[in-house]
């Protein structure tokens, strides 16, 4: 929106300023401009109004965060939600599972299926297994494979995105 371009003129003509008044009063091989810390990189690279929320996790984090959102887009502001439980927040959400499932080779489906992603130098080959998985009521196996290609289905778009996969994939 307009207003956006507007906060963002303002932003990136005061960060100038700083730039250019550095440059004026410090001697060569200064730094006068670095990329800010990972997560105000995360939060200004990704974080939009297609998030319901970000959690935040620790006090330095939260007042950086909460104040470089308020600056940058305060109309994201109230997603911003601030971790205070005991619990580590990965373990809470359950990240630490999917980080280890987009890292292994099997994967397994809800139902008791599962999916075998091998890359190869030409290709990604995804390989859908029901496993034990024999549907209800007497093991139909249409009924069973239906559901579990429909489970394989979503999780190996889930998995495409989350590994970055592309190319010829089978």
């Amino acid at each position: 929106s307009e207003e956006e371009l507007a906060r963002d003129v303002t932003r990136l003509s005061a960060q100038w300023e700083d730039i250019d008044k550095k440059a004026q009063t410090m001697t060569a091989h200064a730094l006068l401009y670095g990329e800010p810390d990972l997560t105000i990189r995360v939060v200004r690279d990704i974080f939009n109004e297609d998030f319901a929320q970000l959690v935040i996790s620790g006090d330095d984090a939260w007042d950086e965060l909460q104040a470089y959102v308020g600056h940058v887009a305060p109309d994201l502001a109230d997603r911003l939600v601030r971790w205070t439980d005991e619990q580590d927040v990965f373990a809470a959400n359950r990240v630490d599972e999917q980080i280890a499932k987009g890292l292994d080779r099997k994967v397994w489906l809800p139902s008791g299926g599962y999916l075998v992603i091998d890359r190869t130098e030409a290709m990604v080959v995804v390989d859908v297994n029901t496993g034990k998985f024999t549907g209800k009521g007497g093991g139909n196996l249409e009924e069973t494979v239906t559901k579990n290609n429909i489970e394989a289905a979503e999780e190996i778009v889930r998995q495409l995105r989350l590994r970055d996969l592309g190319g010829i994939i089978v």
